[in-house]
């Protein structure tokens, strides 16, 4: 009997002194990981040291908008939020002066009035923290300032009728778990934090998704507000004969893909713009699949979408508008390259280089 319970304590011994060395060892290698990834979101904040704005300029947002509209100019406007206006990027890589750029290629610089007299421009009206429901006033401007055409952008948190900015959840807001103090030697173990850390990601992921359904709620005044404000740009538009159309964008978030838990509210969405006769697309396709670290702005820290995201929402942007016919005759591009790895066109066609296109992952 005695050496049964001698047996049985040497086990729970043995036992707890490997989970002992288990837990230590698992404690080095997060102390050591951690080191690592804090240099790696250090390394990630590549945004610019300055930002250029043009010198006549009365904001941030764009070039002076002149009045009245010069001749042979075909004004696009861009009104949105956040999403457009482009947090810390240059004002010129945000997807309003991409597509911009991309519809004056056809210009010849040296004599423009004989190749093609138009001049595009794509005049950026996103004000951070807009909703559609502000953004009825910027549509009111751009067509009193001559827009040919008014672009809509649509994110999901537009039916919030307070001023909104899609960064993480942070530990006041989201409520941070775990009553530890971190200045405790218990506290400040790396697997304390680990496990705490996982808790809060797993509780603010919930919040984020949590917030943008109750936003969709129907029958909620703020959401009959939101519907309002897309009846009321449309008649805005109908009254000064001018075409609209709206383009929804995916939250950067989460990964665009099979699990992104927003798909259904891009389908309802769908169907309150189709209730409203109002042309849209949606670019969210585009983006499936893509590491949402490739895609913000300050990954970790800021969920908006970066110079990458931004080009690839203006050329989704630029094949819907050639689609529809909704750009003057000759300013889409004409020369266009599958590849731009050689200095001419048959060293790219004739290289045996990859293809790393829009299927690419």
């Amino acid at each position: 009997m005695l050496k049964k319970k001698y047996d049985i304590v040497i086990s729970i011994a043995f036992s707890s002194f490997g989970l002992l060395l288990a837990l230590a060892a698992l404690e080095i290698t997060l102390r050591i990981s951690s080191n690592d990834l804090t240099k790696q979101a250090v390394a990630l904040n590549d945004r610019p040291k300055n930002y250029y704005t043009p010198a006549d300029s009365a904001n941030l947002q764009d070039y002076k908008v002149l009045k009245p509209k010069p001749k042979n100019t075909f004004r696009i406007a861009a009104v949105g939020d956040s999403f457009t206006f482009g947090p810390y990027l240059q004002f010129d890589d945000a997807y309003p002066k991409r597509l911009e750029r991309w519809l004056n290629l056809n210009r010849t610089r040296a004599i423009p009035e004989q190749d093609n007299p138009v001049n595009i421009e794509v005049i950026n009206y996103g004000v951070p923290r807009f909703s559609t429901f502000h953004e009825v006033g910027a549509v009111k401007q751009a067509l009193v300032e001559g827009a040919d055409l008014i672009l809509l952008q649509i994110t999901l948190n537009d039916p919030e009728q307070k001023l909104y900015w899609p960064t993480e959840l942070i530990p006041d807001e989201a409520g941070e778990i775990g009553a530890v103090s971190s200045n405790s030697w218990f506290g400040n173990l790396r697997i304390v934090k680990f496990v705490r850390q996982r808790l809060n990601n797993t509780r603010s992921q919930r919040l984020y998704r949590d917030y943008f359904f109750k936003l969709f709620e129907r029958d909620t005044a703020d959401y009959e507000k939101f519907l309002n404000a897309f009846t009321e740009i449309r008649k805005l538009t109908e009254r000064h004969k001018k075409p609209l159309i709206a383009v929804v964008f995916p939250l950067f978030g989460v990964e665009v893909g099979d699990k992104y838990p927003f798909w259904s509210l891009h389908e309802q969405l769908k169907n309150d713009l189709i209730g409203r006769a109002i042309p849209f697309f949606d670019i969210s396709a585009a983006f499936r699949g893509m590491p949402v670290e490739r895609l913000q702005v300050l990954p970790g820290f800021d969920r908006h979408p970066n110079e990458i995201a931004h080009r690839i929402a203006a050329e989704q942007i630029l094949e819907e508008l050639h689609t529809r016919g909704l750009l003057p005759a000759g300013v889409y591009p004409t020369r266009i390259e599958p590849r731009r790895i050689g200095i001419n066109r048959a060293a790219s066609a004739a290289s045996d280089q990859p293809d790393l296109g829009a299927d690419s992952p």
